[in-house]
């Protein structure tokens, strides 16, 4: 196989924004969250986005997977390592940025988004987060893509086995999120879901009920 895996750097960020929407596009929630689809506005924003977390959080790493024969970016993971104290400080300085800015939900969101359904979608996997993890710390995948046409050939294992080893180094756990089309990806290398949380779709306008797991992964298990 073909793959290679390496840190990326600023210079990349565009493509991971690219990958993102390329291998969630159609997914149904994406279509409740998005309903305008992909457009160049969308992209710009979510390119914006990598790079200011990239920039501005130094327990923020872009790890991306490499096909050598065509020289291409096909899949990157977002790992975090999310300490219990950093939450804190986060959350306090969130509370006061709120006292002080007349920020709507339109202006979270990246352009042609249902504000409603993101802002309750966004809401729900952060309070199965803080239910399922409480105050400890750990190395938290944000999201795990691949190009639509790579999928099922390994990157995404090649990205979980980097957060593992560095929570391994660590004595962290892991912790991720999983529709049921990717906990098999998940399970294959030893994570553990939890309860499930849903959201109806249809107030949105597709015909789905969405449900994600919290999955969590010990590096004193087998795996």
């Amino acid at each position: 196989m073909p793959f290679t895996l390496k840190l990326l750097g600023q210079d990349d960020l565009p493509i991971t924004a690219h990958i993102r929407l390329n291998a969630f596009d159609g997914v149904p929630a994406q279509r409740a969250l998005r309903p305008q689809g992909t457009t160049p506005e969308t992209l710009s924003w979510y390119t914006n986005k990598h790079i200011h977390e990239f920039l501005n959080d130094p327990g923020t790493f872009f790890v991306g997977v490499r096909d050598t024969e065509s020289n291409t970016l096909i899949a990157y993971g977002q790992w975090q390592r999310d300490l219990a104290a950093d939450r804190q400080r986060s959350e306090a300085s969130e509370a006061t940025k709120k006292g002080k800015e007349n920020k709507t939900d339109e202006d979270k969101f990246s352009p042609g988004s249902n504000a409603e359904a993101q802002s309750i979608f966004w809401g729900k996997l952060a309070q199965s987060e803080r239910d399922f993890m409480g105050e400890t710390d750990y190395w938290h995948l944000h999201l795990l893509a691949t190009l639509k046409q790579y999928q099922g050939r390994g990157a995404a294992t090649m990205v979980l086995r980097w957060g593992q080893e560095r929570a391994r180094e660590e004595g962290l756990v892991c912790y991720l999120d999983s529709t049921a089309d990717g906990q098999w990806v998940y399970e294959k290398v030893g994570f553990v879901k939890g309860p499930a949380w849903c959201l109806d779709l249809r107030p949105y306008g597709v015909e789905h009920l969405n449900c994600q797991w919290p999955m969590r992964w010990d590096p004193r298990s087998k795996s």
